[in-house]
């Protein structure tokens, strides 16, 4: 992965269905990308997507990584775990859904492009990237999160704080 690499992420309202296999297959052997697309219900804000992407980059840079494949680790970041197949059937985008969020790392000169494959997949609506009262509530619940905890502290600093602490529990069970 180059070190220029940066941050993308699109909510998308479907126009039709999907093949997301073969969305991400094309997308992966044109550019040089690492995308993943996920149920917007597990994205606090367009921040949290911002900050689990940085840290996404600096654990790759480090080489610390949850999943052989990097996007799959993205996906762990946000849920939370280190355990791919519920991640996946959790949060993976499901054939009959209308909205999704596209997210990953690419280089500066590939985004246009990137930005041009998903528009033929769909409308860009920064409105799937917000969370609803409705959204915070589900956050809260699945990732175990208590009202005290978010008024004290936060929703998003509570998934960050997640997604660290539980990578760093899955390497110090591997040493």
């Amino acid at each position: 992965m180059s070190s220029n690499q940066q941050p993308f992420y699109f909510g998308l309202s479907v126009k039709h269905p999907i093949d997301i296999a073969l969305l991400l297959k094309e997308m992966e052997k044109e550019t040089d990308i690492i995308i993943q697309v996920v149920d917007p219900k597990f994205i606090a804000s367009k921040e949290h997507l911002r900050l689990i992407l940085a840290q996404s980059k600096e654990s790759y840079s480090r080489g610390i990584v949850a999943a052989n494949k990097k996007s799959i680790d993205i996906l762990l970041r946000l849920l939370c775990t280190k355990k791919i197949e519920k991640a996946l059937h959790d949060a993976g985008f499901k054939p009959n859904s209308r909205e999704c969020v596209i997210l990953g790392l690419c280089n500066k000169d590939t985004l246009p492009i990137i930005e041009k494959k998903i528009r033929n997949y769909g409308d860009l609506d920064d409105r799937v990237l917000e969370a609803s009262k409705e959204r915070v509530n589900f956050l809260m619940t699945y990732h175990g999160i208590s009202k005290n905890e978010v008024e004290n502290y936060g929703l998003l600093n509570m998934l960050l704080e997640k997604s660290a602490t539980c990578l760093i529990r899955h390497f110090r069970n591997e040493s």
